[in-house]
């Protein structure tokens, strides 16, 4: 599985490569406050211990038999 993580993708450049590499077959996790796209995972990035925790649970919720490479 080949991924593709970034925080504020829900507009502008950020929001073009998330859709550029979710075309390219990525695995796109986009975190952000709006978490607009079905790859994004609504995250406030202020309180950096409910953060970790987010991160760390999207990361370990994919499963990769769900995605080639």
């Amino acid at each position: 599985m080949k991924l593709f993580i970034v925080t504020g993708g829900s507009r502008g450049l950020g929001h073009a490569l998330c859709e550029e590499f979710n075309a390219r077959d990525y695995k796109v996790l986009e975190f952000s406050r709006s978490a607009p796209q079905e790859y994004s995972v609504r995250i406030d990035l202020a309180d950096p211990e409910k953060s970790r925790l987010t991160v760390a649970n999207a990361i370990t919720s994919m499963d990769p038999s769900q995605h080639r490479n």
